[in-house]
């Protein structure tokens, strides 16, 4: 009987300690995977920064556009517009 105890206490230790590394494997893979979105992360962080300067910058541009078209006017004055030059008469 103490020889079957002694196995499952055996069995039970051997149990643990691969349990154990299990944990020490999957924690150590959940770590680098962790890095590696804080990386992303801090660079999607960067870009969207950036992006938001942009997208201020270009408004600013487009209201001052606005101010110098004028006020009231929707369209640009017809010295921006790009219009084909009358044609010519054509000689036969």
């Amino acid at each position: 009987m103490a020889s079957g105890f002694n196995s499952m206490v055996a069995s039970l230790r051997s149990a643990r300690v691969e349990l154990e590394e299990e944990v020490r494997a999957r924690t150590e893979a959940l770590k680098t995977v962790n890095d590696s979105l804080e990386v992303r992360n801090e660079t999607l962080a960067q870009r969207t920064a950036e992006l938001t300067v942009r997208q201020q910058r270009d408004l600013a541009y487009g209201r001052a556009l606005t101010a110098l078209a004028g006020e009231g006017r929707s369209r640009p004055s017809s010295s921006w517009r790009c219009e084909k030059p009358p044609r010519s008469p054509r000689r036969h």
